[in-house]
């Protein structure tokens, strides 16, 4: 079963996303309201690591760009792709996401289908990553 690590400091938003993917058969989501506890739970082995992570990028203490940079330089989660959903829909924002190494980029508002469809296509991509 992929699991799917949703970082995003608004509550509604956390809880959108989670229901999208959780409609999806088969997909386990974890959910942290700050990019800090984020990097934590994609850290924390025990609980095995997740195989996709979609962030925000507007969030107080940590930006989403800080937490995928976190993330990618780490060697237990380099390779796991995450996905920005964000309201910055501009190309400063969309350039900063694929250098801090970014798979994917959704603007809000979103619909539920691309949200899955992003999901389905780097699980896809990153086949090694997935359980």
């Amino acid at each position: 079963m992929a699991k799917i690590l949703i970082i995003d400091d608004n509550p509604v938003m956390r809880k959108l996303l989670e229901k999208y993917i959780n409609e999806q058969e088969g997909y386990e989501t974890v959910t942290a309201d700050d990019g800090r506890s984020g990097i934590e739970k994609a850290l924390r082995a025990d609980d095995g690591l997740p195989n996709l992570i979609i962030t925000d990028v507007l969030m107080p203490d940590m930006n989403g760009f800080e937490v995928a940079r976190a993330l990618k330089t780490n060697k237990k989660t380099k390779d796991i792709p995450i996905v920005f959903v964000t309201a910055n829909d501009d190309e400063t924002s969309k350039t900063k996401a694929q250098e801090a190494g970014a798979a994917g980029y959704i603007a809000k508002p979103f619909h539920k289908e691309d949200i899955l469809a992003c999901i389905k296509e780097h699980l896809l991509l990153f086949p090694s990553i997935s359980q």
